[in-house]
């Protein structure tokens, strides 16, 4: 059931992946989905039919069933010994010729042999009796031998038995229970697929099972269960092969063996001796155990009735044929345990039927036991005397009764239902075939409705063209990809047009109304167009625009050329390029978009490609010569034109190939180098030259043509050392294109690798100078970069034989040029290498110290302990690791020396320090951004907190004040102090940090208030009478001073008579200071307020006196003028005073909260 399930399923999931398969055909075929119908049934349509075939074949093969038996025969025969060997062939021979009397038999009047008579099979245990009784059933044969003689072959494996009214086939019982496992049932399983392949008409009308009767009366439960089951697997699968549910015949041989069974057969009529003896289930009893009961107990009775008769039969002397029927019923438990294992019905197997139980005997051996007689003692006499090879009960068995069952074998219910679906294989496969044919003649149909109504939707009428010429461009090309794509559908059907051949036809119409519509409303007007111009053309023509002419015409003529020979056409590209360029310019009015003057080239090709008209071509070529000759001879002084717009065919080299893409974008002036002045370039050039000559063809034209070429290749190589000095010249503009510390940081990182855009440079430009050959005088800076690359080849190969990996050949080679040279005494070469290996050794110096520069992936502190070494003042600091920038310097500057530093070549040697400079700027930039940091923490931290009155004494304080701890640490390396002031410490390249110039005034103004601060100061006062001005109607009659302190406040009186007093000034703990004027009818109070207030006091009085005004007390003002009063003059003698009055000179009050450019080039 299970395996059944299985097979369905997979049958399902078959047919679901092939109708998928046939859907998504059609969706990407864009067929209606009918088509997909038509598919699947045309593929199970041939399966059906191939199924079918297969079925004919196989019956047409049953024919030489004989002949097979035969063969095997013979094999068997070959196996035997010699001495055997002539008797057995000479049984083989008389088999043979039986088999050709049996099918020569009035049997094929009947129809054929091998069906007229029904075929049965024995089977059973070896030993069971099985050969015997057939062969001593008494039954004859016109074929009286081939009756008598089984196959040699089949005498070991399987016997047939040709009777007159059946085919028995004796199975050795091995095949049953089998002796050797593996061996036995392969033989059994070559029997059944005998069976199937060969008989499938009528396989097998019945089977007939041997069993033993000695077996049967001491029977061992355990055996004869496991032979019944055995027994029932070996019916099951004959059912399962020949598909049919056929009777089962249950025979149990060697009576004899039965106490009284030959002596009551002796005592039977002869005729009654060829009987049956047995039970016949006529009703086709379902349940086994009803079927033995009844036999045996319809058995039993006959016999008991028999034995009746032989008591009173007059001098019967029968005393064993008597004892039968007890012995008889001993047979029945033995029966029941071998046909139970046989017939119970169970969920796994067909349940075959019990037709019949059937007793007999063969021959007389063996002596017959009886458990009757042993238990009474009684002795059995002498034992019944018979032939020993006369059958008892089995001629009507196997002549009667056996031939008359022939028809009641029915299909099983798998066999069924493969018959019903094969029946009307045949037909069923026709009936899709002929479907499958008619909707592909439909499908085929539809394609070419289809292919045709594709285009009417896009051109209901044949197309027409305008005087735009960009609408007819597109107009044009859309009729060509409409023809193209129609022709593309004819050629990829997947199934033959069966003669509806209409879209090929209208194919071919359309091309003949595309090349004419083509040639008379496109092409001759553009060339009519061109050819004006060409005749305008002068000296001084654009040359871009000259090239545009000169170019189409090549191009033009090539592609004729091409065509003409029946070449393929090779310069697509070419050819597209240059009539783009021409078409954006020559079409009237406005210019054409660069994506349709694309569309002429293809336009073009498709008309010579369905042109049928090919008579033209020949005068169109000579007109495009004469247009060439024209050309040449109106602006053909120079080919200087050749380096211009599409004719190098090469994108510019620009920065964005070394330094990668731009953070601000590239805009109008950047460094570019023209693609005509790379090899790429220079191929093309070559290429469009040739493409010139060949269509000039040989003439005088030609020679003029070669000696301009000699003369621009010598402009060329002028112009291509010229156009490379001025780009690398120009290359440090891609610092420019960096503008965020990210960038920054990237490229610095790249920059201390072989990869870094100056070494790219540097190697792309000996690759093209290497490439552009010997020229004539050569500057003698690119011999530099040239002889640059070979230094740095050879460094490599001395790198890799340091690393101990294999000699470079190049290194190889250098190497025993040298040994020759110094073995020949040629000094001079020898010294040569030996400067060329420093050089190399001097190139990895300096690469190495590169590499060891990792400030792009480095802190900004790693940056500025690094950066600090590289400036004068930590240099001569002999404490100080020495700068890995200063070592690469040096580096640089021995590689300079060995390689002529006393030549100047500034463009090659900034490339090689290029590197070099990006770091230290990068290193700058960091550097500054972490003084900036320090600043903000050392400074500007500290007076966050602070008291503002203090900030002097924090920043300015000459002992620990926090702006010259930082310049004498933090910032020491990059600033310095001279007699004009602080200034900019430089590095070796004459570049310093980018302090802010307010910072270095800031600076040099705390240096001016630099003074030692004091825990108290003593001052003495002494009082000078007041005064007044001349007019004033009244004056101050006491001036009072007044000194506030934490631990006590001081006072001076002054009554205009001499007072004077000590103060002692804590800063700490001092504050306000109160000048008090006392007059008749007001008090005036000048207050000096906070901690500085005394210092304040002493400096307006640095002279010993100081004239108060009105304003000096504007709430007051208007009072003093009421008395008269304008001026108030109060004068002290002071002594200890200038030292408080410096504590004024301090530091700028406002502090720069930034000092530095953070990245000066970019942002930050």
């Amino acid at each position: 059931m299970l395996t059944r399930i299985i097979k369905t399923l997979l049958i399902i999931l078959l047919l679901a992946c092939l109708g998928a398969l046939a859907y998504w055909l059609c969706i990407w075929k864009g067929w209606p989905l009918w088509v997909g119908a038509v598919l699947v049934a045309g593929v199970i349509g041939l399966w059906a039919g191939i199924l079918f075939l297969k079925k004919h074949l196989l019956r047409s093969r049953e024919k030489k069933f004989v002949q097979r038996v035969i063969d095997q025969d013979t094999a068997a025969i070959a196996k035997v010994p010699v001495s055997e060997r002539h008797q057995l062939t000479e049984l083989q021979e008389h088999w043979k010729e039986s088999v050709r009397r049996l099918q020569n038999s009035h049997l094929r009047k009947r129809g054929n042999p091998l069906y007229v008579l029904p075929w049965y099979v024995v089977m059973g245990e070896s030993g069971a009796g099985k050969t015997s009784a057939i062969r001593n059933a008494g039954l004859n044969s016109p074929l009286t031998e081939v009756s008598r003689v089984g196959g040699i072959a089949g005498t070991r494996n399987c016997d047939w038995w040709f009777f007159d009214n059946a085919v028995i086939l004796d199975t050795a019982g091995r095949y049953t229970i089998p002796i050797e496992e593996s061996q036995d049932l392969e033989e059994w399983k070559q029997f059944l697929t005998l069976l199937s392949k060969y008989r499938k008409k009528e396989p097998l009308n019945g089977a007939i099972v041997a069993m033993a009767a000695d077996k049967l009366l001491d029977p061992d439960e355990k055996v004869l269960v496991e032979q019944g089951q055995t027994v029932r697997r070996r019916i099951d699968q004959v059912m399962h092969v020949v598909g049919a549910k056929f009777p089962v015949y249950i025979m149990v041989t060697k009576m004899d063996l039965v106490h009284g069974f030959t002596e009551f057969g002796r005592h039977l009529p002869p005729g009654s001796l060829s009987q049956a003896m047995g039970f016949n289930n006529r009703k086709k009893r379902i349940y086994w155990k009803d079927v033995v009961d009844e036999a045996v107990s319809s058995v039993g009775e006959k016999l008991r009735r028999l034995r009746f008769a032989l008591v009173h039969q007059s001098g019967a002397h029968a005393p064993g044929a008597i004892n039968l029927v007890n012995e008889f019923n001993r047979l029945q438990t033995g029966l029941e345990l071998f046909l139970k294992a046989m017939f119970e019905e169970n969920p796994y197997q067909e349940t075959p039927l019990l037709r019949g139980l059937y007793f007999s005997s063969a021959r007389r051996e063996g002596k017959a036991k009886s458990a009757f007689l042993e238990i009474t003692g009684i002795d059995p006499g002498k034992a019944d005397v018979a032939h020993p090879e006369d059958g008892f009960f089995l001629q009507d068995f196997f002549g009667k009764i056996l031939p008359r069952d022939r028809n009641i074998y029915t299909p099983i219910r798998e066999f069924l239902q493969w018959r019903r679906l094969t029946r009307s294989l045949g037909l069923f496969s026709w009936l899709l075939i002929g479907f499958a044919f008619c909707g592909l003649l439909t499908f085929s149909f539809y394609f070419n409705a289809e292919s045709i109504r594709g285009f009417k939707e896009d051109f209901f009428d044949p197309p027409r063209l305008t005087n735009d010429r960009a609408v007819d461009l597109i107009t044009m090309d859309k009729m060509r990809i409409e023809i193209l794509e129609m022709e593309r559908n004819n050629r990829r059907g997947l199934f033959p047009d069966f003669g509806l051949r209409h879209s090929h036809k209208a194919v071919a119409l359309l091309k003949r109304h595309y090349s004419r519509l083509f040639r008379e409303g496109f092409l001759a007007p553009v060339d009519h167009k061109f050819y004006e111009s060409v005749h305008q053309v002068t000296h001084s023509t654009p040359e871009e625009e000259f090239v545009d002419y000169l170019g189409y015409v090549v191009a033009r003529i090539t592609v004729l050329k091409e065509q003409l020979g029946g070449r393929k056409l090779t310069h697509a590209d070419e050819f597209r390029k240059i009539t783009a360029s021409l078409m954006q310019t020559q079409s009237p009015g406005m210019p054409l978009a660069p994506e349709i003057a694309a569309r002429f080239s293809d336009l073009y090709y498709a008309y010579l490609s369905w042109n049928p008209e090919k008579s033209d071509t020949e005068e169109k070529l000579s007109q495009l010569r004469i247009a060439l000759v024209q050309l040449l001879e109106k602006k053909g002084s120079d080919l200087k034109w050749l380096v211009k717009k599409w004719v190098p065919g090469v994108p510019d080299i620009s920065l964005s190939d070394f330094w990668g893409i731009s953070e601000v974008g590239d805009h109008a002036g950047t460094a570019r180098l023209s693609g005509a002045y790379t090899a790429e370039g220079r191929k093309h050039i070559r290429d469009f030259i040739v493409l010139v000559e060949a269509a000039l063809g040989d003439g005088a034209e030609k020679a003029l043509f070669e000696k301009r070429k000699g003369e621009f290749w010598n402009w060329y190589a002028q112009e291509f050392h010229t156009s490379w000095l001025a780009f690398m010249e120009r290359f440090h503009e891609g610092l420019n294109r960096l503008d965020t510390v990210a960038g920054w940081q990237r490229m610095a990182a790249l920059m201390t690798t072989p990869r870094n855009p100056y070494l790219r440079l540097l190697q792309r430009a000996a690759d093209e100078f290497s490439s552009l050959g010997p020229v004539k005088d050569p500057p003698p800076w690119s011999a530099m970069v040239t002889r640059i690359e070979e230094v740095r080849e050879l460094a490599k190969a001395e790198r890799d034989k340091g690393k101990g990996s294999s000699l470079s050949a190049t290194l190889k080679e250098k190497e025993e040029k040298l040994k020759v040279e110094v073995l020949h005494g040629r000094k001079e070469g020898a010294r040569e290498h030996e400067e060329k290996l420093l050089q190399a050794k001097a190139w990895n110096e300096y690469v190495d110290t590169l590499e060891k520069i990792n400030v792009g992936v480095s802190s900004r502190k790693e940056c500025y302990d690094m950066f600090s070494g590289s400036f004068s003042f930590m240099e001569q600091n002999p404490a100080a690791d020495q700068s890995p920038f200063s070592v690469a310097y040096s580096s640089y500057s021995k590689l300079r020396g060995l390689l002529g530093g006393d030549k100047e070549f500034p463009a090659v040697w900034d490339i090689i320090f290029g590197p070099l400079d990006f770091v230290m700027v990068y290193a700058s930039d960091e550097t500054a951004c972490f003084l900036q940091t320090q600043w903000e923490e050392q400074v500007l931290g500290v007076l966050q907190s602070a008291d503002p009155d203090k900030a002097a004494r924090i920043l300015f304080n000459k002992t620990d004040g926090a702006v010259w701890k930082f310049l004498e640490s933090t910032a020491k390396p990059f600033i310095g102090r001279n007699e004009s002031g602080y200034y900019m410490r430089r590095d070796f390249r004459k570049n310093a940090i980018p302090f802010k110039l307010e910072f270095i005034r800031f600076l040099n103004q705390g240096s001016e208030g630099l003074i030692n601060f004091e825990p108290s100061y003593t001052v003495s006062l002494e009082t000078m009478p007041l005064d007044v001005n001349d007019d004033a109607e009244l004056e101050p009659f006491a001036c009072l001073l007044e000194v506030n302190c934490a631990d006590g406040n001081t006072a001076l009186e002054n009554y205009n008579f001499p007072n004077s007093a000590t103060i002692t000034w804590v800063p700490e703990k001092c504050g306000d200071v109160n000048l008090t004027f006392l007059l008749p009818q007001m008090t005036l109070r000048k207050t000096y307020k906070g901690k500085m207030g005394f210092p304040q006091f002493l400096k307006e009085f640095g002279d010993g006196s100081r004239i108060f005004t009105p304003e000096d007390f504007p709430d007051q003002k208007d009072g003093l003028k009421r008395m008269s009063i304008s001026s108030i003059t109060v004068s002290y003698k002071i002594k200890g005073g200038d030292s408080v009055i410096r504590l004024l000179k301090r530091a700028p009050t406002q502090v720069p909260s930034s000092i530095v450019m953070c990245y000066a080039r970019g942002k930050g």
